[in-house]
């Protein structure tokens, strides 16, 4: 009976250990998983994200870039050439005006006395002129009646040397008469000439920048009086020597402004450098007026063709030398490159094939050999 029992208790602590053994397995079983679960989860959490972009061979118009200053084409100030009181101003800040466009006058008053008196001393030479010339025919017609008669003996020589005296004084007095209207003539251009003077008158199509003088002020003469500028504008760049040759006039140039394009051309370059700053004042000829002078505006010369791979210059890295991270098959790789030029934001290089997945967000992330993502 008791070997019984003790068979039975056998028995069941027999199986009391399987069961502890299957528990255990399974808890191993299901740990191991869990662990493997949890590794590939952090796998998932430590792959990379990057952007690309395919290398093109690209072949586009090249250009210089230079920073420039909006300036006026032309700017005058406008002077009296003699001096006076400022009698009338008729043009004030900001108003536009045309060539030729009166816009301010000195008093004239005793200049326009003048003018007249010379005027009527012209009418009267011309008038003693008239007379004299009258005289002078009738007097050459004495003289050759009388020629006649003293050659044939029936005058006497004081008898035609009377004659002759006055033919004379008749030529003299005829080319006085002259001599006159000459001289009055000269004396009413003169003063044509003052009136002139005092009247200002615009030498461009343009506008008013500055009135300088007020009505009834007295302006010296030379002083500058009415200040006009031209409406249209120049940008003025310093190009370096190294550049000048690539540059002409009328080559083609694309001004940025406040993020906006305008086109433009080369009118003139500069034979002689800046002595401080060493470069070539190029004027740029701008289609556009409404820019603000003195403000500042980005130039792109065109220069002709530029072909090659084109990268954004941040994606390209830098150790000891230049390299860029390109993605095969899903993993970094590193490519070494040389830059042959540099466009804006973007360099043109060497050493890319097309086709080339280039990283260019995230880059600085990664390393050779890294497992990425390209995010879409």
């Amino acid at each position: 009976m008791n070997s019984c029992l003790l068979g039975g208790n056998e028995m069941k602590v027999n199986k009391l250990i399987g069961v502890l053994l299957v528990l255990a397995l399974a808890t191993t079983v299901i740990a191991f998983a869990v662990t493997k679960q949890e590794e590939t989860s952090t796998e998932v959490v430590k792959m990379k994200v990057v952007r690309t972009q395919v290398a093109e061979y690209v072949t586009e118009p090249a250009y210089l870039e230079y920073m420039g200053m909006i300036e006026a084409d032309k700017q005058v100030n406008l002077s009296f050439s003699q001096g006076g009181i400022l009698e009338q101003v008729y043009v004030q800040k900001g108003d536009v005006v045309e060539k030729g466009q009166t816009l301010a006058e000195l008093d004239s008053e005793f200049v326009q006395f003048a003018e007249r008196a010379s005027s009527a001393q012209i009418n009267a030479a011309k008038a003693t002129h008239l007379k004299a010339k009258e005289a002078l025919e009738y007097s050459r017609q004495q003289y050759d009646k009388m020629q006649k008669l003293f050659d044939g003996g029936v005058i006497s020589k004081d008898q035609f040397d009377l004659v002759k005296l006055d033919y004379e004084v008749k030529q003299s007095d005829y080319n006085a008469s002259l001599e006159s209207i000459n001289q009055a003539q000269a004396n009413n251009g003169v003063n044509r000439k003052s009136l002139n003077e005092m009247v200002l008158k615009s030498e461009i199509d343009g506008y008013v920048v500055d009135v300088v003088y007020e009505v009834g002020e007295s302006v010296g003469a030379g002083y500058p009086t009415v200040i006009i500028r031209s409406i249209d504008n120049t940008l003025k760049v310093g190009i370096a020597q190294k550049d000048i040759t690539m540059i002409n006039l009328d080559t083609m140039v694309r001004i940025e402004h406040n993020g906006k394009l305008f086109d433009g051309r080369v009118l003139d370059i500069g034979q002689v450098p800046d002595p401080q700053t060493r470069t070539y004042v190029v004027e740029v000829g701008l289609t556009e007026t409404n820019i603000p002078l003195g403000t500042v505006a980005k130039a792109y010369f065109e220069i002709g063709e530029r072909e090659g791979i084109k990268v954004p210059v941040t994606s390209i890295m830098n150790f000891e030398s230049d390299y860029v991270y390109t993605v095969e098959t899903g993993k970094v790789v590193q490519k070494p490159i040389s830059i042959t030029t540099l466009q804006g934001v973007y360099a043109y290089v060497e050493g890319l094939n097309e086709g080339d997945l280039i990283i260019t967000e995230g880059q600085k992330r990664v390393q050779n050999a890294d497992d990425v993502m390209i995010a879409e």
